[in-house]
């Protein structure tokens, strides 16, 4: 059975999106982020 491409291409960008969070998330450097809180401090 075929299936239409592009739920097969959003599928596989959706995958490729998560592994990059993934990297960026694992690489993470906390001393060099801001907190929800002091984030949502300054622009208010």
């Amino acid at each position: 059975m075929l299936m239409p491409i592009k739920p097969l291409q959003d599928e596989l960008e959706d995958l490729r999106a998560e592994r990059l969070a993934i990297e960026r998330l694992s690489t993470l450097d906390e001393k060099h982020t801001v907190s929800l809180e002091d984030m949502e401090a300054r622009y208010r």
